[in-house]
């Protein structure tokens, strides 16, 4: 079967793409297993309003990645087309007429926020007993973080050459170096003012050594400041699309935050944030997995590969859907235990719901993953803008109301409430770009989790009310004992073919 030997040793791009895919996730794991440990230790040297300032002001990462009008993400599709045609004076022009632009942009938007300081810190209800230090932190932020978007080229540079090895060392560096100088620095006495400033010169540091990096393992990049207008345009097509999408995706993660602490305080920020951050850890572990799905599609469309990639999609979105439908269930049945052994009773008590609704929105935006990032790999760029922004419309137009009237709670039921946007996206581009009616989608991908994992989960959440889990042994084996029961059910019924699995795992040192 041709579809097959796509997903083997027959075909030579799959060990890159197995490795590629290992080397991501690895890293992200890494850094997030380090987060969680350090977060409970950094949240109480801060206090609870001092560090949801803190993650206020370094959100403005977030903002940054935008800032270039995907010009950056559009590098990923368009380096690995460039080199598949040897075509390296385009690819010198593409990426410095990114550069160009993400100087002009970062610059004038680093000028704006020093510019309007005050205000900005005024409208996060930012009190005035850390006004001094926000504000401070603010303009530090605003110039570190430029050269935050600057290390975002770069990234994408190394992962349109299929370099996620190299991305994934960095990136567990800089997560390390960032963690564990907080900590370093809180412990010596340190407070919001130099935890951000620490922030920032990582930040600096990071940027060199992503520079070095691309450097080196681009020797045909010549550096250069003009400015292409057809290499612009071309990437601007595309990359419009990319900023609607992250646009979408950073209204969760960032946007969320300064909209809570303008209606309910810094302190509610950090309820959320550190509610969020194990489901992103998680959800963050399996993007960074199948992300590399966008050049690898890429290619293999400007090969004619369309069947190989339609029986990539359907393996690819099973086991997604094999991993993260569990596990984001039971994170959600179990949030408030969670919480509770991880940041204490008290804080579980504000934030478990918030945490439940969460990762709700997450098991039902897991559907989409798959094929988000090969539909734009496939250059459907606008067919994903047009979903990512109908998911922030509806957010934005029921996050304020919601917020007003359960705070932390309101900001996660209205993600809850958009999410499935993507359940209707998922089902879409299978049927429209690979023929995949819903009938087979269905029962190729998700019928195992609806006849045998639902009624688990329901067993499992029943559990749960009768007999609350308490302490850290109790949580463990509550989360182990269904997942035990839930992969020997896949292995009983064979949903999986574990012989595929080992073939492809195999496959990797043949690379």
């Amino acid at each position: 079967m041709e579809g097959t030997a796509a997903l083997t040793n027959e075909s030579p791009a799959r060990p890159r793409l197995l490795t590629s895919a290992l080397f991501n996730s690895g890293g992200w794991a890494t850094t997030v297993l380090l987060a969680i440990l350090v977060t409970p230790y950094i949240v109480r040297k801060l206090t609870v309003e001092g560090y949801g300032i803190y993650a206020l002001l370094t959100s403005l990462t977030g903002y940054y990645a935008m800032l270039d009008l995907g010009l950056g993400q559009s590098l990923v599709k368009f380096i690995p087309q460039h080199k598949v045609a040897n075509d390296y004076g385009a690819l010198n022009r593409s990426i410095n007429t990114a550069v160009c632009i993400q100087i002009l942009i970062g610059g004038l938007a680093s000028g704006v926020l020093i510019a309007f300081a005050d205000p900005i810190l005024r409208w996060l209800s930012i009190p005035p007993a850390s006004w001094d230090s926000a504000k401070t932190g603010l303009i530090a932020c605003a110039i570190g973080f430029f050269f935050y978007m600057l290390s975002g080229t770069m990234r994408s540079l190394l992962m349109g050459l299929h370099r996620y090895d190299i991305t994934s060392k960095i990136g567990i560096a800089r997560d390390m170096v960032v963690n564990v100088g907080l900590v370093i620095v809180l412990f010596l006495g340190g407070q919001l003012k130099a935890a951000i400033y620490a922030t920032v010169l990582f930040t600096l540091v990071i940027f060199v050594i992503y520079f070095r990096a691309a450097r080196r393992n681009l020797p045909q990049w010549r550096i250069s400041f003009a400015f292409d207008k057809e290499s612009f345009w071309r990437m601007f097509n595309f990359g419009v699309f990319m900023f609607i999408c992250i646009l979408s995706q950073s209204f969760n993660v960032y946007f969320m935050r300064f909209l809570l602490s303008a209606i309910a305080g810094p302190s509610a920020v950090t309820y959320y944030t550190v509610s969020f951050k194990i489901i992103i850890g998680f959800t963050g572990f399996l993007s960074t997995s199948i992300m590399v799905l966008l050049p690898f599609s890429a290619e293999m469309a400007a090969g004619g590969n369309r069947q190989k990639l339609k029986d990539i999609f359907l393996r690819a979105a099973k086991y997604n859907a094999v991993l993260s439908l569990p596990i984001l269930a039971l994170m959600g049945i179990f949030s408030r235990p969670i919480l509770s052994v991880w940041m204490g009773n008290s804080f579980a008590e504000e934030s478990w719901l918030a945490m439940l609704l969460l990762c709700l929105a997450s098991f039902i935006g897991s559907i989409g993953g798959i094929p988000f990032f090969i539909a734009l790999g496939l250059g459907y760029s606008q067919l994903v803008a047009a979903f990512s922004l109908a998911a922030m419309v509806l957010v934005s137009g029921m996050a304020i109301p919601l917020i007003h009237w359960a705070g932390v709670t309101g900001a996660a039921l209205a993600i809850a409430l958009a999410s499935p946007v993507w359940v209707v996206f998922a089902f879409y581009v299978a049927k429209r770009h690979f023929d995949v009616g819903f009938a087979d989608h269905y029962n190729h991908v998700y019928k195992f989790h609806a006849v045998v994992g639902l009624p688990l989960l329901v067993a499992t959440l029943l559990f749960q009310q009768f007999r609350p889990v308490q302490g850290v042994i109790q949580l463990a084996m509550a989360l182990a004992c269904p997942l035990a029961a839930y992969y020997s059910f896949i292995a009983l019924t064979k949903w999986i073919d574990f012989d595929e699995v080992k073939q492809l795992l195999g496959s990797r040192s043949n690379a």
